[in-house]
């Protein structure tokens, strides 16, 4: 700072230096900002794919609640071990493969005919639908015995990349399900990513233990 005849004044290079000063304090102050909004976005894109997968949970959790043996519907709860193979967009095509779960479960269930009162009996399939251009977890009615039901189709859940299936028979888990008796539980693991983002994705898991009368 330099006096002049009573008056304090500042330099011409003082001047530059704390206008310097303020540029990269400002210019941090921009980039914080932006850095937490993208913070905040993900975090809520985050909290809807959560939403989502707790979603098709649910819906799962009624099924299951209504399981029945295969005494009583004379079909067992089947669940099947797949995959599926998508291409990488730009990768090699010897090595630009990713390799999705797309497990299936089959279930016999119980419910209630809206228009009758009556009890119905009918299966119940969860399974992967990647026909479109955002892959669904789908949920299909069908008679009981089918191979696959092919009935009413219900999409619980878009943006499920991959659904594991395994299922607990007292001891251990197992990835696959072909025995006449009931599993003790079943785990279910979805991975859900954002159908315009797909690189955000989220991984849940839930256990259903069955109850079966």
């Amino acid at each position: 700072m330099k006096r002049t005849r009573g008056v304090y004044g500042f330099t011409l290079i003082e001047l530059l230096t704390v206008l310097a000063v303020l540029s990269v304090l400002t210019t941090i102050g921009i980039s914080l900002f932006f850095s937490v909004g993208d913070q905040w976005r993900v975090a809520n894109l985050r909290l809807d794919l959560s939403r989502t997968a707790d979603n098709a949970f649910a819906a799962m959790r009624q099924d299951f609640g209504r399981v029945i043996a295969s005494r009583r519907g004379g079909a067992p709860l089947r669940g099947e071990e797949r995959y599926e193979e998508k291409p990488v967009s730009g990768a090699h095509p010897r090595f630009g493969v990713q390799r999705l779960e797309s497990d299936v479960i089959i279930a016999p269930v119980e419910g209630v005919d809206p228009q009758s009162g009556l009890p119905e009996r009918y299966a119940v399939m969860y399974h992967i639908d990647r026909s479109g251009t955002v892959p669904a977890l789908v949920r299909t009615l069908g008679p009981l015995g089918e191979p696959a039901p092919a009935g009413a189709r219900q999409v619980i859940a878009e943006g499920v990349a991959a659904m594991r299936a395994e299922f607990h028979d007292g001891e251990n888990w197992h990835t696959g399900w072909d025995r006449p008796e009931m599993p003790k539980a079943v785990r279910i693991s979805l991975a859900v990513m954002h159908p315009d983002r797909p690189w955000e994705q989220v991984a849940r898991k839930a256990v259903f233990d069955l109850f079966v009368p």
